[in-house]
C-alpha cells in the first residue's frame, strides 16, 4: 500500500471524534454491535484527517486514547467478527500511513500480534485480506522494530496464505491484495526475518504473481520492490527466485515501456544481487539482463540516484561469476557499455561505490 489507503468517508461520522465514539460504545459495554459501529466510525475519523492531512486531528485521536479503544475492540471481537476485523485493520492502515509517531505507538501497544492475528482468523475474507496485507507492510515499512515483531507473531506465513488471492481474478481487489502482499514481503526483508521468508515461499509467490500480473504496471513497481528486497537477503533467496523464473522476469520489467524510472532502477537492482549466484548468470545471460542493463544505464538510470551504481555492479558480477563470464563480456561491449560506463564516469552524480564497479 504504497498509495494513500483508500476509504469511504460517512457523513454519519464526519463531525465526531474519537472521545465521542469511544463514549458511545462504553455506553453499550461493548457490545459486538457497538464496536463494529465503533470500528466503522474511526475509519472516517481518521480517514478524514489523512485526507486533509491534518495533524492537529490525528494528535486529538491519540490524546483520547482511539489507538487503545481500538485495540480493545479488535481483542474482543476480531476473532468472530469480520466487520472489526476488517474495519480495524483499516483504521491501523490509515494511522501508519499518516505518522511515524503513530507507527512505532501503535507497535509498542501490541498492534503488530493483534493485526497478524485477525488477518490470519479471515483470510478467506477480500477485505481483510486487504487491508491486514496492506496493515502489515505498512506498520512495517521504515520500522525494523516492527518487521521483527510481525515475523515472531507469523505475519510471513500469514501474508503467504492472503497470497492465494492474488492468483483468483475474480475477486475485484486482487490487483491490491496482491500488491499489498509484495509490499508487505518487501517490509519484512530483514536479515533476522530471511528464514521465516524462505519457508513460507515468499520468494517462489512473488514470482508467480508476478508472473501473473506482469502487464499491470501498479503492481508490477511492488513486486519488484518485494524480488530486490528478497534476493538482497542471501544465497538460498537468490537461488530460490531463480529456480522458479524470477531472473527472466526482472529483466523483462527493465525492457517494459512508460514504465517509473525508479522501477527501473530496483529491477536493475535485484539483477545486481541475483547475478552474485553463478547459476542466476545462466538464466539472466539468455534472458538479455546484459543488454537491458546498457539500455536502462544510458536511457533511464545514468544521473538517476543510485543508478549507475546498480547498472555497473550488477555488470560486474555478470562478468565475473559463473560460466558465461566471458561471453557476458563479449556481449556488454557489442551493446555499448564501455561508452556508457565512462559516460556514467565523467558524471558528478555517480556514487563513489558506482566508479569503484566501473573501474573493477
Amino acid at each position: 500500500m504504497e498509495k494513500m489507503p483508500q476509504c469511504k468517508l460517512e457523513k454519519e461520522f464526519e463531525r465526531k471524534k474519537a472521545s465521542d465514539i469511544i463514549k458511545a460504545v462504553e455506553d453499550q459495554k461493548f457490545s459486538l454491535s457497538s464496536c463494529e459501529w465503533g470500528c466503522r466510525a474511526f475509519v472516517t475519523v481518521t480517514g478524514n484527517a489523512m485526507q486533509k492531512q491534518n495533524t492537529d486531528s490525528m494528535a486529538d485521536f491519540l490524546d483520547d486514547g482511539g489507538c487503545e479503544f481500538l485495540l480493545n475492540c479488535m481483542e474482543k471481537f476480531c476473532a468472530t467478527s469480520e466487520m472489526v476485523a476488517a474495519y480495524s485493520l483499516l483504521t491501523v492502515c490509515i494511522l501508519s500511513w499518516s505518522l511515524r509517531d503513530m507507527k512505532d505507538f501503535l507497535g509498542e501497544i501490541g498492534a503488530c500480534e493483534l493485526v497478524v492475528f485477525a488477518t490470519s482468523m479471515h483470510i478467506g475474507n477480500p477485505l481483510v485480506s486487504e487491508y491486514g496485507s496492506g496493515a502489515i507492510g505498512l506498520l512495517a515499512k521504515n520500522n525494523i522494530v516492527n518487521s521483527f515483531r510481525l515475523a515472531e507473531a507469523g505475519a510471513c506465513d500469514v501474508i503467504s496464505q492472503v497470497a492465494n488471492l492474488g492468483f483468483c481474478p475474480r475477486f475485484d481487489n486482487c490487483i491490491d491484495v496482491s500488491s499489498n502482499v509484495c509490499l508487505a514481503f518487501a517490509q519484512l526483508s530483514e536479515a533476522r526475518n530471511a528464514n521465516q521468508l524462505l519457508e513460507c515461499g515468499a520468494p517462489s509467490l512473488v514470482v508467480e504473481l508476478l508472473k501473473l500480473h506482469i502487464t499491470n504496471i501498479d503492481f508490477v513497481s511492488c513486486a519488484i520492490k518485494a524480488l530486490c528486497a528478497l534476493s538482497s537477503l542471501n544465497s538460498k533467496h537468490r537461488e530460490e527466485i531463480g529456480r522458479v523464473g524470477g531472473c527472466e522476469y526482472a529483466v523483462q520489467v527493465i525492457n517494459i515501456n512508460q514504465i517509473e524510472t525508479a522501477v527501473v532502477q530496483e529491477a536493475c537492482e535485484a539483477v545486481m544481487h541475483l547475478s552474485l549466484s553463478p547459476n542466476n548468470n545462466l538464466r539472466l545471460s539468455p534472458a538479455g539482463a546484459c543488454e537491458a542493463l546498457v539500455h536502462a544505464l544510458k536511457n533511464h538510470l545514468m544521473d538517476y540516484p543510485y543508478g549507475a551504481e546498480v547498472c555497473s555492479g550488477a555488470m560486474l558480477n555478470l562478468v565475473t561469476y559463473g560460466s558465461t563470464a566471458r561471453d557476458n563480456r563479449a556481449v556488454l561491449r557489442t551493446a555499448g557499455a564501455v561508452q556508457q560506463l565512462r559516460d556514467a564516469q565523467m558524471s558528478t552524480k555517480v556514487s563513489y561505490r558506482a566508479r569503484e564497479h566501473i573501474a573493477s
